[in-house]
């Protein structure tokens, strides 16, 4: 097997704008003739040169040269995320995201033969034109798009979204829970360095992987791992639901176990790869312990919580539990939560495990709800 292309160093900026409904981001095409990416909309940005002095002088440099629009600096940038892209890609890259606000009185101006054309939208309008199959994007820029889909100001972006600029996430912690289920705490949820998920590999021989939110290449590698010292493989990627900090390490996991994904009802719409969508109530497939599908709305429609069939344990996701420390989140459906949460109470679960944080017992279902109740989520 021919060894990994070493990833190079690159920088993106995602340049925002306020628009009429919303806040606006600016996407760029690449032409379809191009080795790398073609005909693909992306953020501008790419690869270091020898000249650039750090990431930060790269993203400047690219946003200068492609799209016209000159920034006072790198305090105008606001560090966002990391990208890695897998092994068995012929051209990697190591790529800085950064989020940046349209300096008063500049205007957009494509130059070069790197860039075809040029839109202004808001991230909810590109991802709903993804899922119609009228924009094609990649994981980094859709995952980011997901991100800002319910940010309202650059500001928010700047006290909500940013990372520390050398952070990187911790080295993944396993635990065992059960003869059947293992946790593994990631920390670079969302291409977000510092911001820790729990993914959880069930079965013995056939494993489900459940949540890889981490799309590092030492996460991805750490499941696989841990499945093959278990004596079995990877059969299947399941997502509790589709926010970046429980999503975005599928698709490299995927394409390394060649494994399918499946998601909750509609859970797909944001993913720029194909999903199959699992039934209220069906079993899992292609996992040795039995593992039952419960659509439980509330935190987002597509949300699923897994049932360990008579182990009396649920895979919740967050219906209890925290939620992703560096996010802006869509508005949740108190309703919707207080309902999930009462069918999971009635399947007797003595021991809930969470997105976030450690194992629950069965009466934090009860607390929750009672917090859902009075509007908290």
């Amino acid at each position: 097997m021919p060894l990994a292309a070493a990833p190079r160093a690159a920088a993106t900026v995602v340049l925002v704008r306020p628009g009429r409904v919303g806040l606006e981001v600016l996407l760029v095409r690449r032409p379809p003739t191009m080795a790398f990416a073609p005909d693909v909309h992306v953020f501008p940005g790419g690869a270091l040169d020898p000249a650039d002095e750090s990431p930060e002088a790269a993203a400047l440099r690219e946003l200068a040269e492609e799209a016209g629009v000159v920034l006072s600096g790198p305090d105008a940038l606001v560090p966002i995320s990391r990208w890695v892209t897998p092994p068995g890609y012929p051209r990697r890259f190591d790529a800085r995201f950064y989020a940046a606000a349209l300096p008063p009185g500049a205007r957009v101006s494509i130059a070069g033969d790197e860039i075809v054309d040029q839109r202004w939208i808001r991230p909810t309008d590109a991802l709903a034109a993804l899922a119609r199959g009228e924009l094609p994007i990649w994981l980094p820029t859709s995952t980011t798009l997901q991100q800002l889909e319910h940010v309202a100001t650059f500001d928010e972006i700047r006290s909500r979204l940013a990372v520390d600029r050398e952070a990187s996430g911790p080295v993944p912690v396993v635990e065992t829970i059960d003869d059947d289920v293992v946790l593994v705490r990631v920390g670079a949820a969302g291409g977000v360095p510092g911001q820790s998920v729990n993914a959880y590999l069930v079965g013995r021989r056939n494993l489900v992987v459940v949540d890889p939110g981490d799309p590092s290449e030492g996460a991805i590698e750490v499941l696989v791992e841990e499945a093959g010292r278990r004596g079995g493989r990877v059969r299947a990627i399941c997502l509790t639901h589709v926010d970046p900090d429980h999503a975005a390490g599928t698709d490299g996991l995927a394409r390394r176990c060649d494994a399918p994904v499946l998601v909750g009802p509609g859970g797909g719409d944001p993913l720029p790869y194909a999903v199959t969508e699992l039934r209220d109530g069906q079993p899992v497939p292609d996992c040795d312990t039995a593992l039952r599908a419960h659509v439980t709305p509330g935190p987002r429609p597509d949300h699923l919580a897994l049932e360990l069939v008579g182990r009396r344990i649920v895979l919740a996701g967050e219906l209890v539990g925290g939620r992703a420390s560096r996010a802006v989140l869509c508005p949740p459906d108190a309703a919707a939560w207080r309902a999930s949460l009462a069918r999971i109470e009635s399947l007797g679960a003595k021991l809930l495990l969470p997105g976030h944080g450690g194992p629950l017992s069965r009466a934090v279902s009860r607390a929750a709800a009672r917090r859902t109740g009075s509007g908290g989520g």
